[in-house]
C-alpha cells in the first residue's frame, strides 16, 4: 500500500524547473524558425508581384508600338525625297512635318510613325492615272469577296490611303458603295499605274513618349489632322520611368528600351541597380527593363 503511493507522489511532481526551461527554448527556436520562413516567403511573393507587375507594363508598351513600327511606310513611295511631296495637297497632314515614315526626335525621347492598318479593301481591275487631272477611281473588293462597306464606314476611314503594291498614297475625295468605287487625288511624279490587286490601307500617324516626371507613357493618334493642329494626348500605361530608342539605318533597326516600375513604393530601398540599365530612378521600387528590336522593312531609309 505505501508502495502505490509513493509511486502516485512521484507521478505528481511534474517537470523541473530545467525542463521547463529547455522546452521554452526549443519552443522558441521552432517559432523563431517559422516566422523567418514566413517573413522569406512574404518577401519573396512580394517581390515576385513587383517584377510581374512591372514586367507587364514594359510589355504594354512594346506592345502598343508593335504595329505602328513594324507597318510604318507600308505602301508608301519608298524613297525619302517623296515623303513630303506625296502628302502635299489642298489639305496637308500634320505628319508631313516628320520627314518619314519612322523618325526620333534630337532628344531620343519622342518617337514619330506614319503606318498603315489594312481595310480588307482591294483593287480589282489595273487603272491607269492620268498626269494632267491627278485624280484616279478604283474598282475595290472585299479580301473575303464578301459585299462592300458603306458609305459610312468608308466615311470613318482616314483621308490619307496608301496602296500596297503599287505604292501610292491617295487623299481620299468621295466612294460609291454601289459601283464599289473609290475615288482620290495622288501625286503623278513617276506614277502611271495603279495595280491589280493592290491592297488598301488607311495611313494613321503615332507620336510617342515618357514623362519621367509622372511616370506615364502617353501617345498622340493622328487621322486627318492638319499641319499646325495637335491631337489631344492619351496616357496609356502609367509606371513606365523611362525609355530609351536606337535606330540604326543599315540595316533599318530600331531597338526599344522600356524601364517600368511596379506599383508599390516601399519603405525601405529594394533596388540598386537595373540589368541592362543602370542606377534605378527611385531605389523604393522595383523595376523591369523590357527590349525590343524590330527591323524596317518597307521603307528605304
Amino acid at each position: 500500500m505505501r508502495r502505490i503511493r509513493r509511486g502516485l507522489k512521484d507521478s505528481a511532481e511534474g517537470f523541473t524547473l530545467v525542463e521547463l526551461i529547455i522546452t521554452m527554448l526549443i519552443g522558441g527556436l521552432i517559432m523563431a524558425a517559422v516566422v523567418s520562413l514566413l517573413f522569406m516567403f512574404t518577401q519573396q511573393a512580394t517581390q515576385s508581384r513587383d517584377l510581374v507587375e512591372a514586367a507587364q507594363r514594359g510589355q504594354m508598351v512594346v506592345l502598343l508600338l508593335d504595329r505602328p513600327v513594324q507597318h510604318a511606310g507600308l505602301g508608301m513611295p519608298g524613297d525619302s525625297s517623296d515623303y513630303a511631296k506625296m502628302l502635299s495637297f489642298d489639305t496637308k497632314p500634320a505628319y508631313r512635318s516628320w520627314g518619314t515614315p519612322f523618325s526620333v526626335d534630337e532628344g531620343g525621347e519622342r518617337l514619330y510613325v506614319l503606318y498603315g492598318i489594312d481595310t480588307e479593301l482591294g483593287v480589282v481591275s489595273p487603272c491607269a492615272i492620268s498626269p494632267d487631272t491627278a485624280l484616279c477611281s478604283l474598282d475595290l473588293s472585299t479580301d473575303e469577296g464578301d459585299s462592300l462597306p458603306p458609305a459610312t464606314e468608308v466615311g470613318d476611314y482616314t483621308q490619307w490611303l496608301s496602296l500596297v503594291g503599287s505604292d501610292i498614297v491617295l487623299y481620299r475625295t468621295g466612294y460609291d458603295p454601289g459601283l464599289g468605287r473609290l475615288y482620290g487625288k495622288y501625286q503623278p511624279d513617276r506614277v502611271d499605274r495603279i495595280n491589280l490587286n493592290s491592297d488598301l490601307y488607311q495611313l494613321r500617324g503615332l507620336e510617342a513618349w515618357v514623362s519621367p516626371s509622372e511616370d506615364i507613357f502617353y501617345t498622340r493618334d493622328y487621322k486627318n489632322e492638319e499641319i499646325g493642329v495637335v491631337p489631344p494626348r492619351q496616357p496609356r500605361v502609367r509606371g513606365i520611368a523611362s525609355w530609351d530608342i536606337s535606330f540604326g539605318r543599315d540595316p533599318a533597326l530600331v531597338t526599344v528600351k522600356v524601364l517600368a516600375r511596379a506599383g508599390t513604393r516601399h519603405d525601405r530601398a529594394v533596388s540598386t541597380t537595373v540589368p541592362g540599365w543602370g542606377a534605378p530612378p527611385d531605389p523604393y521600387y522595383r523595376y523591369v527593363l523590357i527590349q525590343r528590336t524590330w527591323h524596317l522593312r518597307n521603307w528605304v531609309w
